[in-house]
């Protein structure tokens, strides 16, 4: 990645190590009648190696969680009109061993913010409905991003169909957000380099487009790498770059560094405060900056990546090692419905063997 100014094109992001975790949040945005739009988001964790016991089964490599959202939101307004939520595959299946509870269980409070508005507040109102051990992290982390990404698609909207675009079809896909966390393994364990990539597009309307190139309207990408210390779960290092281009100037933007205005992340906690820090420091505008929410998604991400070291627990020989700290195992205590203090996940927990054991 580039050392700072600008670049036509980045360097390698140099990640190294064995993959463990990849996680994948897309929002997309379509033209409804009336003024409306549809908004469909999704999340996915691909754990990339090995199993872990938990939930009363075994939880293997693949596809460990798989949520979805749909609203309708008024695009003058901002204001949700309907949502509805999904968790085609999710970490805790009723069972004995969870005395029958699972992730799906409070699925229905998300519905709690239909009539919020999506502006500066709604992060506020979104983690007093559904935030902590009241709902699931991972549809809490899909409904945030929403929350920020369609502001964001909408003031492009407004930017560019000023010019007397032709008005968009029903249907019509008009802007997609996708952001992208690899986690890498380095050394058996004492580091992960953790690689996030943002893509916003969006699209012209589709009335007078001859090929689908003609289409491109404009596009904001960031690229970040992190080096993460496992055993204090601290940044260690944190480089990026980024650029905005528009059909104009698709060849010829530039990439800029990131890495000066990163500098007060290294040393910082990798989880603990993390969120708090970039939204006092990057946060600050409405609608949100994609730097923002490519930062934001660190966190969320390297809980899922830290999964690997109950792997290392179940493998290792009694007495080898020391056994990582709950900190280092995510899931930590309310942090969301099934990790309740009481709840089916520390239970597990509490019921798993020590290192080594049987």
């Amino acid at each position: 990645m580039s050392d700072g100014g600008e670049s036509a094109a980045p360097g390698t992001l140099e990640a190294r190590g064995q993959p463990v975790h990849t996680r994948v949040a897309e929002i997309e945005l379509f033209a409804a009648e009336a003024g409306k739009l549809r908004v469909r988001g999704s999340i996915i964790d691909l754990r990339k190696h090995g199993f872990i016991p938990t939930g009363g089964r075994l939880q293997t490599s693949g596809v460990i969680h798989q949520m979805g959202i749909e609203a309708v939101v008024d695009s003058t307004s901002r204001v949700i009109e309907s949502l509805a939520s999904s968790q085609p595959v999710v970490a805790f299946e009723a069972s004995k061993m969870t005395d029958g509870e699972s992730c799906r269980d409070i699925a229905g409070r998300l519905e709690g913010i239909v009539g919020a508005t999506l502006d500066a507040a709604f992060p506020r109102t979104l983690s007093a409905c559904f935030g902590g051990p009241l709902g699931c992290s991972h549809l809490l982390t899909l409904a945030q991003f929403i929350g920020s990404t369609v502001p964001r698609a909408l003031a492009w909207e407004h930017e560019y169909l000023g010019r007397g675009h032709e008005e968009r079809r029903p249907g019509e896909s008009l802007f997609k957000r996708s952001i992208l966390l690899d986690g890498l393994e380095i050394g058996g364990g004492p580091a992960l380099d953790i690689v996030v990539q943002l893509n916003d597009v969006h699209s012209l309307p589709g009335a007078q487009v001859v090929t689908p190139l003609d289409r491109f309207l404009c596009q904001h990408e960031v690229r970040l790498l992190a080096r993460v210390d496992v055993e204090n779960l601290q940044i260690v290092s944190m480089r990026g770059d980024e650029r905005e281009r528009s059909a104009e100037n698709l060849a010829q933007a530039r990439w800029r560094s990131l890495e000066a205005g990163l500098a007060p992340l290294v040393n910082h906690s990798a989880l603990r405060g993390l969120a708090h820090t970039v939204m006092k420091r990057y946060g600050d505008t409405f609608p949100a900056t994609p730097l923002r929410d490519a930062l934001l998604f660190i966190a969320p991400g390297i809980i899922q990546c830290l999964a690997v070291n109950a792997q290392r627990m179940v493998e290792a020989p009694r007495g080898s090692e020391r056994p990582p700290a709950i900190q280092q195992l995510g899931g930590m205590p309310d942090s969301c419905y099934i990790w309740r203090a009481g709840g089916p996940g520390q239970r597990s927990r509490q019921l798993a063997p020590p290192a080594g054991g049987a």
